[in-house]
């Protein structure tokens, strides 16, 4: 078993995932304040 393998998929899916979290909660932000008042 080699975990050199396994672990290049998994910090790109993190990776992405942060991204898109990150992303997504900057936009809902904006929309927020541009829809908040």
């Amino acid at each position: 078993m080699t975990s050199r393998g396994n672990g290049s998929p998994s910090f790109c899916l993190i990776m992405c995932f942060q991204h898109f979290s990150f992303k997504n909660i900057y936009h809902g932000f904006f929309f927020f304040q541009r829809g908040g008042s």
